[in-house]
């Protein structure tokens, strides 16, 4: 497990943070949706055409949700020394756990101030 300096530190709680809360929007969005299609009474078609829009917006808001959350990482300036990738990435810790780049898959964690 390898630590990262304090300013670093503190900069990937504030993407987290800003990741999860966004992630929290889409599952309350998600569930809105669901309840409120199930709330009128409609025809099984229906009801099926709209729990398959659901769906796809659901895949389009995670997909949306990832590359939000790196673009921000870059924009706050915590990228790769290396090749300026993000180094924020919400599905793992590889710069925590192993102290490598997510993108590239270098060891940067001696590079960074």
């Amino acid at each position: 497990m390898y630590s990262l300096p304090p300013q670093l530190k503190e900069l990937r709680r504030k993407l987290a943070r800003s990741h999860n809360n966004r992630v929290l929007l889409l599952a309350g969005l998600l569930c809105g949706i669901i309840l409120a299609s199930l709330h009128f009474p409609l025809s099984l078609t229906v009801l099926l055409s709209f729990l398959a829009v659901a769906v796809v917006v659901e895949i389009l808001g995670i997909i949306y949700v990832i590359r939000l959350s790196k673009r921000q990482s870059i924009a706050l300036g915590f990228s790769c020394p290396r090749c300026r990738g993000p180094l924020y990435d919400g599905r793992s810790n590889r710069l925590g756990d192993r102290g490598e780049c997510p993108c590239c898959k270098q060891f940067v964690i001696d590079q960074l101030q």
